[in-house]
């Protein structure tokens, strides 16, 4: 049996490689209408893992779509959660683009 991890891991490497010969597009932030940080913390130069996790919401199929999503995302994590920034350093949209996160 596949772990949840290994399906998500399968899914993004699946859905990444359907673009791959397209290239990828990676959507700013300022394309996509983020909001700045309310403050921001300094990261080591190093990079032990990665971490590749679902979000929860709408599916989005266009560009404009996908932007309002991250909106959507970014609101709920900066104004109902308290954090300073969306929790995520780079999405995928339905679209295939890659969102700049956080």
């Amino acid at each position: 049996m596949v772990s949840k991890a290994g399906f998500a891991l399968v899914l993004a490497v699946l859905v990444c490689g359907q673009y791959a010969v397209q290239g990828v597009y990676i959507v700013s932030k300022a394309e996509w209408g983020g909001r700045a940080p309310t403050y921001r913390v300094a990261l080591g130069n190093y990079l032990n893992y990665a971490i590749i996790h679902h979000t929860a919401g709408n599916y989005c199929e266009t560009r404009a779509a996908c932007a309002q999503q991250l909106r959507n995302v970014q609101s709920y994590h900066m104004d109902t959660l308290g954090w300073p920034d969306i929790g995520y350093n780079f999405l995928i949209g339905g679209d295939g683009a890659v969102y700049e996160g956080r």
